[in-house]
């Protein structure tokens, strides 16, 4: 993540180090990003974080909202339950920093749509160059004939249905057929593309 922004995001989480911070990295209106802080409403500011929908609409009005995000001030960087739910209803990437594992992670929500690939901002691990090839792939996964996903770990894989349709058209040339089986592309879930883990 940018540096600076990361040290907005320690900087605000260690203001009250008992209690969640939340807020939103925004780009501004010359393209810079910047960080709002807001006012953690939860009742249990200890264990949850809620940002008020007033605050959130007036932010949505005047910015470009990159991601949400909150602190985790005595647990690891990992998403809990309320907090994958939080970022699927409002459609944006969820940042978290733990205050105990000094550490940042990212989460791209299933509702979150997809940037124009022409024109598309450049944003540090946000909308880059892998996230752009990533959302290319998860656009238009259905017009790939042939794609193997591997996963390092588990060693499972996963063959579209179209690959093995098309392979019919390529069983009367052993060369092509060898060389359209090395196309892979590694199981993200693998990897951490975006540095926070």
């Amino acid at each position: 993540m940018d540096k600076k922004i990361e040290k907005l995001l320690v900087t605000h989480a260690s203001v009250n180090k008992d209690e969640e911070c939340c807020g939103f990295v925004v780009l501004d209106n010359i393209k810079q990003l910047i960080i709002i802080p807001c006012e953690n409403i939860y009742s249990f500011p200890k264990t949850g974080f809620k940002i008020c929908p007033h605050e959130f609409l007036r932010i949505k009005k005047k910015y470009e909202i990159v991601c949400l995000y909150h602190s985790h001030p005595a647990s690891s960087c990992r998403f809990s339950k309320k907090d994958l739910d939080q970022a699927e209803e409002l459609c944006l990437p969820l940042c978290v920093y733990s205050l105990q594992d000094k550490s940042f992670n990212i989460h791209f929500p299933e509702s979150y749509s997809t940037k124009s690939f022409i024109g598309r901002d450049y944003v540090h691990h946000f909308q880059n160059c892998w996230k752009l090839v990533y959302d290319y792939y998860n656009v238009n996964k259905n017009a790939f004939d042939k794609v193997l996903i591997v996963g390092k770990k588990s060693g499972a894989s996963w063959v579209s249905e179209r690959a093995v349709t098309a392979q019919a058209l390529f069983n009367d040339s052993q060369e092509i057929q060898s060389e359209f089986d090395k196309i892979k592309i590694l199981d993200i879930a693998d990897q951490d593309p975006f540095g926070f883990i």
